[in-house]
């Protein structure tokens, strides 16, 4: 009888730890974590032994940089430098090491303009690339007949044809390339044919040095659409649940965790939400 309770006991705090485990990996999965971390080489801090509750990350002091180099995923490049072409972002071309003026050292780039660009786009066509990374098509399918008969992948509920890039519907920034090997169950992360978008953001150096921050169209997850820098009209929206052993620090400001700026763009929504940088959020919402 003891060994058939004990053996209840342990099935039942089993399950708890099992239930507990899948929790963690659940919220892990579904954090929102702006882009801005993953492209300046941020770390998160392990929040598990504190009193904090906030995601935060631990950053870079671009402040800190050399006015006179470049910095790129890691790397330090001289004023003149070539950067490599396979650490910069895709459909950017001759990347150098330039200074202008007083300004500090940045990576200036050429923005690769493709043929099909310009002028209207056969929609009953089907675009033919390469790879995931390549910028401009190599080709066009315009047989109803030959695009009929070729491999699919499918993606969000529509499907592809082999030799199509796709881009998903969800946050997690990724965009793939439909091969005839195209797995429609592995993740993305997990899928061969599918990269990380790079959204470019530490060629902004510039601007993340000056204090300003990325604005996101609804989702921080992704590529910002512009850039939010400090102005004498921003004031702090204060809230008593502000966490005030976590900060953001924004200009002349100081945010803790879960207040948020007030500003004259009313579309904009700016909050201390992962620091150390306040997220920016525009929306239609306004």
């Amino acid at each position: 009888m003891n060994i058939k309770m004990n053996s209840k006991i342990v099935l039942i705090v089993g399950c708890f730890v099992l239930i507990a485990i899948l929790g963690d990996k659940t919220a892990a999965a579904n954090k929102v974590l702006p882009k801005i971390y993953e492209e300046i080489g941020c770390k998160e801090i392990d929040g598990s032994s504190s009193v904090i509750s906030a995601t935060r990350f631990e950053c870079p002091d671009v402040t800190s940089y050399a006015t006179d180099k470049c910095y790129l995923k890691g790397q330090t490049f001289n004023m003149g430098d070539d950067v490599p072409a396979d650490i910069v972002p895709d459909c950017r071309a001759a990347c150098k090491c330039v200074k202008n003026g007083d300004e500090a050292a940045s990576v200036v780039c050429a923005n690769v303009e493709c043929p099909e660009h310009f002028g209207g786009r056969n929609w009953s066509c089907i675009s033919q690339y390469n790879n995931v990374h390549q910028c401009c098509r190599v080709g066009e399918i315009c047989d109803e007949a030959r695009i009929t008969s070729m491999n699919t992948c499918e993606v969000d509920g529509r499907s592809y044809r082999v030799g199509e890039q796709i881009y998903p519907d969800d946050d997690s920034c990724y965009k793939c390339f439909c091969a005839e090997n195209f797995n429609n169950n592995t993740s993305f992360a997990d899928n061969p044919n599918c990269v990380k978008i790079n959204c470019g953001i530490e060629l902004k150096l510039t601007e993340i040095k000056a204090g300003c921050v990325p604005v996101y169209y609804k989702t921080p997850t992704c590529c910002p659409i512009e850039y939010k820098c400090p102005s004498k009209d921003d004031t702090i929206e204060t809230t008593t649940t502000a966490d005030a052993t976590a900060n953001c620090k924004f200009g002349d400001l100081t945010l803790k965790h879960g207040e948020k700026l007030k500003s004259v763009d009313k579309c904009l929504k700016c909050e201390c939400s992962t620091p150390p940088y306040i997220t920016c959020i525009k929306t239609n919402d306004c």
